[in-house]
């Protein structure tokens, strides 16, 4: 029988026979029965040929196969006509041409016959679970395991192969260089001098110059010694390119040593500011380094017209130069550094002299390649030397204009604040020639006025910065014709601190107008609440423009206002943009979305410096995403204000505003301390401060007998009608012993406080309230000591003397909140007042059961558990029986009350006083209202003081006061002060 060709098609549907030795059958047409769902789709299927073998099948060719596709098979063929192995097959239909169209690889003749998979008949196969459905793949192509034995077996063997282990190598050893260079290249430089000392290899790598080509010391100066410095500059040699050893004082000694200038010689970006460096040091610096591209020498003595002449010569590539506060430079300099120098694009010379030579500026003018200079506190400057600047001399004039024809000037950046001689005539040379300029500072220029910036301000449409700071002479035209200018929409920070005649009227416009402002000085302004709820009104519709937060970001700050000394200004303005920082925007009930957003922008303020911390407070809480403590501080905060408002009011009533006010301020400082958290009422914090009645002012009573003073010659001056703990001396010392103290006072070491400054001597304490012994400097002891000895004021303190001073400076309108000294110090307080006279506040702690008290006190104002704060009362009624009579001597007390303290007095407070009362000073600028029936100590004060009062109408327009308040510090650490060499003074 003819045996089988490939192309024909048989359908089997008994068992396959494996093996080999069973001889082909004929082919035998077998009438296919009907199938159905995936057997008819098998039978749909046919094979894409570009032989004509399968073109003459009795079914159609399948739609959904093309012949051109990537799945086309042009063969089937599995073996050459020509194998002696192989099965010679005949097409069933056309054999003929079976044959010549078989592009299948051909056997190799010596190769023995593969067993077949499948019946070699079966054209298209029925699968059966039990049979394989892939086809194997050659010997060469299959995977082996680990071991080197075949995956799969096949008709021989192959020998195994055995992996070799490889060897141990060193990571770090055998990376390359590059490769370790750049990994060192993330470390911080103390990072990379930590690592040089694991080895010498690493030492020899980590101060490789490749590490160090850019040297910015300004992070850790103040950390590394000089040598260190030095052998890093030395190692790295050649190879530092930026070089900045600004504020490295240690190296005096040590520029000319080791080759260390020799060994820079590449540098590109070179900074010496502030630097103890001579002459000849500079010089060689600069005769070393042609390619020196920033150069910054700003205040160094040894920089002279010499530096500037060698770098004119030998640095042509410089394009930035800073030589601000150089005495020792002028226009001789400069004038060389601007001819040797055409890339020159930035001078910054504050403070030095010649800017009037018009010479220079015409240099300058030629060369036209200036994009920042910087003249602040350049008196020289004056307005010919600047229109030589802008338009030159003698140019041609457009007779349109009026205006030479000159071409427009680079400059970007032009600072001239405090460059007195500069008026409007010179400003107006900026007019039309200055398109590309983003920055301008004329603050404290006095010599300016509307009319020069009203010309300007609409021919610099890309103006980003303005500062025109202590100008007089602006008024609010200036601001209206800003806001309406093209630089509108770019401005980003605006400055007009102490412009006293700018106010709401000229704000207004600028923030509406003005979108993207990013800074905003308006200290000491006639401006008003309402500009901070414009303010706050604008970034609110910039948040709404931009996309709301989710609960997994944090909000940042968009603008930042200085709105302190601002008269018109209020709590109300004030409260008004905390509550848009916090403010949560809920989707309403139409929306698509139901998820809340929250701002992501926020106003960063600065105010009045009482209500400061709380805004400080309130930002951060919003920072940190907290937005349900920052609005319960700001609701309280709010109801403080208002309380603290109403107990000003006289008339029925007035006790009870009083005492809610003392609660309103409590529960405020609670939630400024705290922040998490107590809801409603004084209750837990107001018992952990203590007040009357509790068990620590029992304890405190019991060490205050111990420390009773002796009140001998002290009895003549206390104050009636307080406890009997205060004491009051007029002129305590004279005129000329306070004018000694206050000039001896060192200006160096005053702390500033965001509501006054202070200073405290010797030392401040220790976080566990401890003092470093140290002696008092001289002007603070004599003759005050000597003349409290005599009044035996601190006989019966622990040392018997007082061992610390806290000075204190307040100015006009300044003050601090009610408080109390606190347990660190013995209970003796003596304070000597300076320069000015002003009112002290004094009132008694709160208490803690006055939430309640007010309910019995207001009537129907609110229901209580009445039996639970009875049995309270009673508890500690029974803790401390003089309660009672405690109670009744203060309610014949006279408080809250003031005392005067005039100049030169001094105030003594001591036992009940120190631990029973508060007292503060009130942030404003006139004492009003003084008479006996209102100052406690009105009998002490002297004649002269009752004058002035009467004088001015029962008032006191306050100064700047200075107070010294002695106190001795209990814990005194004398072993630490040893240590730190605080033993002399």
């Amino acid at each position: 029988m003819e045996p089988l060709s490939i192309d024909s098609v048989v359908v089997n549907h008994g068992e396959v026979n494996p093996s080999p030795g069973t001889p082909p059958s004929d082919a035998i047409m077998i009438e296919q029965p009907k199938m159905k769902g995936r057997q008819r789709l098998f039978m749909g299927l046919q094979r894409m040929a570009s032989s004509n073998s399968l073109a003459h099948m009795s079914r159609p060719r399948s739609h959904s196969l093309r012949s051109g596709g990537k799945a086309s098979m042009s063969c089937v063929s599995l073996a050459s006509p020509g194998s002696p192995y192989g099965n010679s097959f005949g097409s069933s239909y056309s054999s003929e041409l079976s044959n010549g169209y078989s592009t299948a690889p051909t056997s190799v003749a010596n190769s023995p016959p593969g067993t077949p998979f499948w019946d070699e008949r079966t054209r298209l196969r029925m699968k059966t679970p039990d049979v394989p459905s892939s086809v194997p793949l050659p010997s060469a192509r299959r995977p082996f395991t680990r071991d080197g034995t075949e995956a799969e077996s096949d008709y021989f063997s192959r020998p195994v192969r055995k992996v070799q282990r490889r060897a141990n190598f060193n990571f770090w050893g055998d990376m390359p260089t590059e490769i370790r260079m750049q990994i060192l290249r993330y470390l911080e430089p103390k990072e990379v001098v930590r690592c040089s000392r694991v080895s010498k290899s690493w030492h020899t790598m980590c101060f490789d110059g490749q590490l160090w080509s850019d040297l910015d010391t300004s992070n850790f100066y103040r950390d590394i010694s000089a040598n260190a410095l030095v052998n890093i500059i030395t190692s790295a040699g050649p190879f530092v390119k930026d070089l900045n050893l600004r504020g490295c004082v240690q190296l005096r000694e040590h520029w000319g040593k080791d080759g260390f200038i020799e060994s820079c010689q590449n540098l590109e970006n070179f900074s010496l500011q502030g630097c103890r460096i001579d002459r000849t040091s500079i010089h060689c610096f600069l005769l070393q380094n042609s390619r020196l591209v920033h150069v910054n020498l700003s205040g160094l003595a040894g920089a002279t017209n010499a530096a500037m002449k060698i770098l004119a010569a030998h640095c042509p590539r410089v394009e930035v130069l800073n030589i601000s506060w150089c005495n020792n430079i002028d226009n001789r300099g400069l004038k060389k550094v601007v001819e040797g120098c055409k890339k020159l694009r930035d001078i910054r010379a504050g403070e030095v002299r010649g800017w009037d030579d018009v010479d220079l500026m015409v240099e300058l003018f030629k060369r036209n390649t200036l994009e920042r200079l910087d003249l602040k506190n350049c008196d020289s400057l004056n307005d010919e030397a600047l229109a030589a600047l802008i338009e030159g001399v003698d140019e041609e004039v457009d007779v349109l204009t009026d205006r030479p024809i000159v071409p427009p000037r680079n400059l970007k950046h032009l600072n001239l604040t405090r460059c007195r001689s500069i008026t409007d005539t010179g400003l107006k040379t900026l007019v039309h020639n200055v398109p590309c300029l983003e920055g301008l500072q004329v603050s404290k220029c006095g010599g300016l006025t509307d009319d020069s910036l009203i010309s300007l301000l609409p021919t610099v449409p890309v103006l980003t910065h303005l500062d025109v700071e202590e100008i007089d002479g602006l008024t609010n035209e200036v601001l209206k014709t800003l806001a309406e200018a093209p630089c509108a929409p770019h401005l980003r920070h605006l400055c007009i601190s102490y412009c006293e005649n700018l106010g709401d009227t000229g704000m207004l416009p600028i923030l509406k107008a003005c979108t993207r402002l990013a800074s905003l000085e308006m200290d000491n302004t006639r401006i008003s609440d309402l500009v901070l709820a414009e303010a706050a009104s604008g970034l609110r519709n910039r948040n709404r423009a931009a996309r709301g937060l989710t609960n997994s970001e944090r909000p940042e700050v968009g603008l930042r206002i200085e709105a302190y000394d601002c008269a018109n200004v209020t709590w109300t303005g004030v409260r008004e943009v905390l509550s848009r920082n916090a403010e949560i925007t809920r989707p309403s009930s139409r929306s698509a979305s139901k998820v809340a957003t929250y701002p992501r922008e926020i106003i960063k303020l600065k105010c009045f410096h009482n209500w400061q911390p709380t805004v400080e407070e309130h930002t951060k809480r919003v920072l940190r995403g907290d937005f349900a403590a920052a609005a319960r501080l700001e609701r309280k905060w709010a109801d403080w204000m208002m309380l603290n408002e109403e107990a000003g009011v006289g008339g029925a009533g007035a006790r009870r505003r009083r005492r809610r006010a003392r609660e309103a301020q409590m529960m405020h400082a609670d939630e400024e301390e705290g922040g998490a958290g107590a809801t409603g009422g004084v209750g837990r914090r107001r018992r952990a401060r203590s007040g009357p009645g509790g068990c620590t002012v029992i304890r405190k009573g019991n060490m205050d007998d111990q420390w009773e003073i002796s009140k001998t010659n002290l009895e003549a001056f206390r104050i009636a009608g307080l406890p009997p703990d205060f004491y009051y001396i007029s002129d305590f010392i004279s005129a000329e012993e306070e004018s000694s103290i206050v000039q001896k006072i060192p200006a160096q070491r005053w702390t500033h406080l965001t509501h006054r400054r202070l200073q405290a001597l010797p030392s401040t304490l220790t976080k566990n309230n401890t003092l470093l012994a140290a002696p008092l400097p001289a002007y603070l002891t004599n003759p005050i000591l000597s003349r409290f000895k005599d009044l035996g004021i601190f006989d019966h303190t622990p040392h018997s003397q007082p061992n610390h001073v806290l000075v204190n400076e307040y100015r006009p309108g300044e003050g601090i909140m009610p408080h109390e000294d606190g347990d660190a110090y013995a209970h003796v307080v003596a304070t000597v007042s300076l320069g000015a006279g002003l009112c002290l506040n004094v009132l008694p702690k709160p208490e803690p059961f006055s939430i309640q008290e007010g309910k019995q006190d207001g009537g129907n104002e609110g229901q209580g558990d009445g039996k639970k704060d009875r049995n309270e009362r009673q508890e500690i009624e029974q803790s401390s029986p003089t309660r009672n009579e405690d109670d009744q001597q203060e309610r014949m007390l006279h408080l809250p009350t003031r005392i005067f303290q005039e100049p030169r007095s001094l105030l003594i407070t001591t036992g009940r006083a120190y631990r029973e009362l508060m007292h503060g000073i009130s942030s404003i600028e006139v004492d009003k209202e003084l008479s006996e029936g209102t100052v406690a100590n009105w009998g002490l004060l002297s004649q002269e003081g009752k004058g002035a009062i009467a004088r001015d109408g029962g008032s006191n327009l306050r100064g700047t006061r200075v107070s010294l308040t002695y106190r001795d510090v209990i814990k005194v650490s004398t072993a630490a002060s040893r240590v730190f060499g605080l033993g002399r003074r």
